[in-house]
């Protein structure tokens, strides 16, 4: 029984000593506190800063991971872009070849025709020229 009551007044004592201090010290336990309300506040800014920070390099890498998906993807129809542009042009050359090959057979093959009409039936030839060509045949 008489130890309860020997920690409430040792209790009240030391806070009656204590909010006297504080009564004293009024302007050095406001600033005190200030600056505590302000290292509080300061860290809880650096805490959002740095999830700010967080957030916004994950979106970039998100993003970075976004565009070289397409960038691979551009690649890849550009591969197919010039594959079917080399696979076409061979084609043509191809073509280009046999087609000349042919004219160049069609133009001999005339060519000994009218030596041979030449040597058969000159005159015959030269009608054949002015008929075709519009101009005089001179001998």
């Amino acid at each position: 029984m008489s130890l309860m009551p020997l920690r409430s007044s040792r209790a009240t004592r030391m806070f009656n000593t204590l909010f006297r201090i504080i009564r004293n010290n009024w302007k050095e336990t406001l600033i005190i506190l200030c600056l505590l309300v302000t290292m509080g506040k300061m860290r809880l800014d650096y805490k959002r800063l740095e999830n700010m920070h967080e957030t916004m390099r994950v979106s970039l890498q998100d993003q970075i991971a976004g565009l070289q998906h397409i960038h691979d993807e551009e690649l890849r129809q550009r591969d197919v872009a010039l594959t079917a542009y080399k696979d076409q042009l061979d084609k043509i050359e191809k073509t280009y070849e046999k087609d000349l090959e042919t004219i160049k057979a069609d133009r001999q093959e005339k060519y000994q025709e009218y030596l041979h009409r030449f040597i058969q039936d000159p005159e015959q030839l030269a009608k054949d020229v002015e008929a075709l060509f519009g101009f005089e045949y001179v001998e």
